[in-house]
């Protein structure tokens, strides 16, 4: 729609900034949610992981942030036809700009690991690794 298609997410999205049709609030939560995916290991954030619903703002056309779906460590998926391969987990540190959202990102993403690895239906394996992950994410903190 912006001819920013396979770009991350803010960065396409900042472009409909200045069309009215998403607010700056939208812009962080996209942000947050971003960096939170790359924290829990989602790389598999595309262009159709993220969707909107119009909405009228103010009597003016405009998008909505839909909610979030599709969202989980897509990093230890299985691979078609191949035994599931040992990946490493990397959580990165943010650029300066992007602290204060990549932190709160971290704290959510900090959660999530914590909860899988106590979580009673996983299995024990992926629950270690789960812990194992949130102790390296929280040594970032």
């Amino acid at each position: 729609m912006v001819g920013s298609a396979g770009h991350p997410w803010l960065e396409a999205c900042a472009k409909l900034l200045p069309t009215g049709w998403l607010t700056t609030h939208d812009l962080a939560t996209i942000q947050r949610v971003w960096l939170y995916g790359q924290l829990i290991a989602n790389t598999d954030m595309h262009d159709g992981n993220l969707s909107f619903q119009p909405v009228l703002r103010d009597g003016t056309p405009a998008f909505a942030l839909a909610p979030i779906y599709d969202m989980l460590p897509m990093l230890y998926a299985p691979v078609r036809g191949v035994e599931l391969p040992r990946r490493q987990y990397a959580p990165k540190l943010p650029l300066p700009a992007d602290t204060s959202a990549w932190q709160a990102a971290a704290r959510a993403a900090l959660t999530f690991w914590r909860t899988a690895a106590a979580d009673p239906r996983i299995g024990d394996d992926f629950r270690r690794l789960c812990e194992d992950n949130g102790d390296l994410l929280s040594q970032l903190l």
